[in-house]
């Protein structure tokens, strides 16, 4: 198998994996947890097909995997809605004060949180794949960037 297809594999397979698990454990979570699971997760799936498929990373790779870290935000975002603790929370962290008023959005798939989401996600993995490039290669004549 081509190691560019390996590591959209591998990224395919363990975005599906994790958005499985996130639906499942999905029970009172804490704000933190959420968002760890949410955010610092694809990330790390990213990092750990990079690392095992050892391949030059293009930035349509990192594209693909971003579209599919936001393919596990939109499982776990969907589950996460579905918890009556979610609402809970927000209103736990809505504040009112001299007419300044701070919510938490509960639409967690609004267009907005999608775009944002994306390029963070896009924009994380693309500074990561290139620290980790650079650091791999010790020859300064044939390393290889993005």
């Amino acid at each position: 198998m081509n190691a560019k297809y390996k590591s959209i594999l591998i990224s395919f397979v363990l975005n599906i994996v994790c958005s499985i698990m996130m639906s499942i454990i999905n029970i009172n979570l804490g704000l933190i947890v959420m968002l760890l699971g949410i955010i610092i997760i694809p990330i790390m799936i990213n990092m750990i097909s990079i690392c095992f498929s050892k391949t030059k990373y293009t930035i349509s790779l990192i594209f693909i995997m971003s579209i599919f870290n936001l393919i596990y935000y939109v499982i776990s975002a969907k589950s996460i809605m579905h918890n009556p603790v979610f609402y809970d929370i927000a209103s736990k962290y809505a504040y009112e004060k001299d007419g300044f008023y701070t919510s938490m959005n509960t639409n967690l798939l609004s267009l907005s949180q999608l775009t944002f989401l994306f390029l963070l996600y896009f924009v994380l993995s693309y500074l990561l794949a290139k620290l980790f490039t650079k650091r791999g290669s010790k020859d300064v004549k044939n390393r290889s960037y993005l």
